[in-house]
């Protein structure tokens, strides 16, 4: 299948995963079709990466989202992370819920940074 017919199949669950007042699915769509978020994509899972610059020059792949099934999403991370690797980027890291930081342990992926959030409205 390809990426965009996955994103297509995913796309609601994809959209129910971002908190929209910061990633409205407009602006993710635009991502994607600009080139700026890759799709990667197997038979029951899609993952939306893309890379990122720090100012220090350490370059990183960052995940987006991940939607489908479990097994496909690790095996697309895993594929992932080996892409990223044989580029030369730096590390990988995906920003998500507390829950990941247990899934991928297994993967190598250390928790480096809490956000601590207080809702003003």
């Amino acid at each position: 299948m390809s990426p965009h017919n996955a994103y297509l199949r995913h796309r609601a669950e994809i959209i129910g995963i971002l908190d929209e007042r910061k990633w409205p699915h407009w602006w993710l769509e635009n991502e994607i079709s600009e080139g700026r978020i890759a799709l990667l994509s197997n038979d029951t899972a899609i993952i939306g990466v893309e890379r990122k610059v720090y100012p220090g020059g350490y370059e990183e792949l960052h995940g987006m989202f991940a939607a489908g099934d479990m097994d496909g999403i690790l095996e697309l991370i895993d594929q992932a992370v080996a892409a990223a690797a044989l580029q030369g980027l730096d590390g990988a890291t995906i920003a998500s819920k507390p829950a990941w930081a247990r899934i991928l342990k297994s993967r190598g992926f250390v928790p480096d940074q809490l956000t601590i959030t207080k809702p003003l409205k």
